[in-house]
């Protein structure tokens, strides 16, 4: 985290405290003079007071089999911002819940489908596995009488 360094001797600059979700592994954040970043905990962090932008955000989660799965931000349209205030608690709405979009288009006979997640700031977010792009997701289609089932895969690109 930065030194603060006060303006005046003898005085501590004023500051407030910063919540964010416990398992968020670390927001980055800015105030146009100085970077920090903020670690998820059950504490909330204390950022000298003034406005800051946010600039991304990760979130890691280790499955039943060992894989690691990752959340990361591309990123924050608009460079979302929020205050802090002396001991005004501001909790970022950053990690979950992940909204999963699916678009869908057709032209003449074929299908296109656009699958993405956004974080609850409007950004859009990377999701990968062991470091690498997850699999592509299937696509089930039935009708109503289970008369025909279709397992589709997705492919990127």
């Amino acid at each position: 985290m930065a030194v603060l360094v006060a303006a005046r001797q003898n005085t501590e600059p004023l500051s407030g405290p910063v919540k964010i979700q416990e398992d968020v592994n670390a927001v980055v954040c800015n105030n146009r003079d100085e970077k920090f970043t903020i670690e998820g905990a059950k504490e909330p962090a204390r950022l000298p007071a003034g406005r800051y932008y946010v600039e991304s955000w990760t979130l890691e989660r280790i499955d039943k089999n060992g894989a690691v799965w990752k959340l990361k931000t591309k990123d924050i349209a608009n460079k979302k911002t929020f205050d802090v205030a002396q001991d005004a608690e501001v909790k970022l709405p950053i990690g979950e819940p992940i909204i999963s979009t699916l678009i869908v288009r057709k032209e003449d006979a074929e299908f296109y489908f656009r699958h993405y997640f956004k974080g609850q700031l409007g950004e859009e977010i990377e999701l990968t596995q062991n470091q690498s792009r997850a699999d592509p997701p299937k696509l089930l289609i039935e009708n109503e009488d289970s008369s025909y089932q279709q397992t589709f895969t997705f492919k990127y690109g």
